[in-house]
């Protein structure tokens, strides 16, 4: 199966990066979580309905579709606010990837094989505080065929529609609204790639292998397995550094599979010179 690669770039200030990062990611893991599998014999399921909930963002009028599971919610927020707290006044940008992928049991001592069939790249660069006043750049995700959307996503009262009203009065600038409205076209990518007839899932396994395609730890759902990690560009005065942000896979170990394999052969030699 072959990796399909989507960008998205987002231009914003730093107080925003927590709701940008978690309104994309959160929205993106939706579409790939199914309800809780219930085998009755192997061949024979049935899948349990997947909740979910309209969510807030906190520093602009904008709200968005989740999965309800506390659970999920939590791990996916915890990863965000880390990559969030490496942000510094020195950052330029912030790379978080999203990456949905298959497991293939291998034989000791090797871990298991990780197969990538999804990658999601969001780029956030940061809007410099002496420019705060300039509009966000209008990032490009991956191009796609025009599809139909569902009406809920384009009607007023649609979970994608910007009408919920908090205490937004000082952030009731140009920028702001024109963020909000960037994000709001970003969602609808989401949707609209999500739901594309190019995208092949992987096939639904047995009930011995269903966790080498879905995390089974929920109690409540099942998301594709997928691996969030991230790195942050820095620029200081005469340097520039990249730092690289830990990968995370929820319920099982981090790392790319290029990482997971090089560590993997790295153990077997070390493991065979001590013999």
């Amino acid at each position: 199966m072959n990796i399909r690669n989507h960008l998205i770039e987002i231009q914003c200030n730093h107080r925003d990066i927590n709701d940008v990062a978690q309104a994309l990611i959160h929205s993106i893991i939706f579409f790939r979580t199914h309800g809780k599998f219930n085998y009755k014999h192997e061949g024979s399921y049935s899948i349990g309905t997947l909740g979910y909930e309209r969510a807030f963002c906190d520093q602009f009028d904008l709200s968005y579709i989740r999965c309800s599971s506390l659970s999920l919610v939590t791990r996916i927020n915890n990863k965000i606010q880390e990559f969030v707290d490496r942000i510094t006044e020195f950052t330029h940008s912030g790379l978080l990837t999203l990456e949905f992928y298959t497991k293939k049991p291998s034989r000791w001592p090797f871990n298991d094989s990780k197969f990538v069939w999804e990658m999601w790249n969001i780029k956030i660069t940061l809007i410099q505080p002496q420019a705060s006043g300039l509009s966000p750049t209008q990032g490009a995700s991956n191009p796609q065929q025009p599809l139909a959307i569902n009406n809920q996503y384009n009607n007023p009262d649609g979970p994608y529609h910007s009408n919920h009203h908090h205490q937004y009065s000082h952030r009731n600038s140009e920028s702001a609204i024109k963020l909000e409205d960037l994000i709001s076209q970003k969602l609808l990518d989401i949707v609209r790639i999500a739901n594309s007839e190019k995208c092949i899932l992987p096939q639904m396994p047995t009930q011995p292998n269903l966790d080498t395609v879905f995390d089974t730890s929920f109690s409540d759902l099942q998301p594709y397995l997928y691996n969030i990690s991230y790195r942050i560009s820095e620029t200081a005065p005469g340097s520039h550094s990249v730092i690289g942000g830990m990968s995370t896979k929820y319920g099982g170990d981090g790392g790319t599979v290029a990482d997971t394999a090089q560590s993997s052969l790295k153990k077997f030699l070390l493991g065979t010179l001590e013999l």
